[in-house]
């Protein structure tokens, strides 16, 4: 559930990824990393010569939010989108792995700061700023290529 209140912010936004792809991804993070700590207990109660390494799980995880976070990213001619998205989707799973593994502090404070950054960076963010993203990414479309017209040159012979 607490993934879902970055999802909302990219919700909100209409975005790709919202609400459910930010609850579900940090939602199986958190169930990889339950699984991974049960198999360590397992591992230990089998005595000297086990190797419990729940890390290797972790890291499998980690992986997945990376591949999934990169897959939200798409750059144009010019422009790259979905930076923001992709940065979300990651911390909903870092979300799912610190709940998952009981660390609840820890995903309060990165769920705050994330909210922070998403809604009030973007509430406080300078007009000036604005303004000239704006005015960047109206000059680019205005630079972009025509695409070449269809013309169709067959005579009849």
């Amino acid at each position: 559930l607490v993934a879902g209140a970055i999802g909302l912010d990219r919700e909100w936004l209409l975005k790709p990824a919202g609400l459910k792809t930010h609850m579900l991804f940090a939602l199986a993070c958190a169930m990889m990393s339950i699984t991974a700590i049960d198999i360590y207990l397992m591992e230990l109660d089998k005595g000297p010569g086990s190797n419990p390494d729940a890390t290797r799980i972790l890291q499998g995880i980690i992986t997945g939010m990376s591949f999934l976070g990169a897959g939200a990213i798409i750059r144009g001619q010019h422009k790259v989108h979905g930076l923001t998205t992709g940065a979300g989707v990651w911390l909903a799973g870092g979300l799912g792995i610190a709940f998952g593994v009981g660390q609840y502090r820890l995903g309060v404070i990165a769920l705050i700061l994330g909210l922070v950054t998403l809604i009030f960076i973007r509430m406080i963010e300078p007009r000036e700023i604005k303004r000239r993203r704006l005015a960047i990414e109206h000059a680019e479309e205005m630079l972009e290529p025509e695409p070449p017209a269809i013309t169709s040159d067959i005579r009849d012979t």
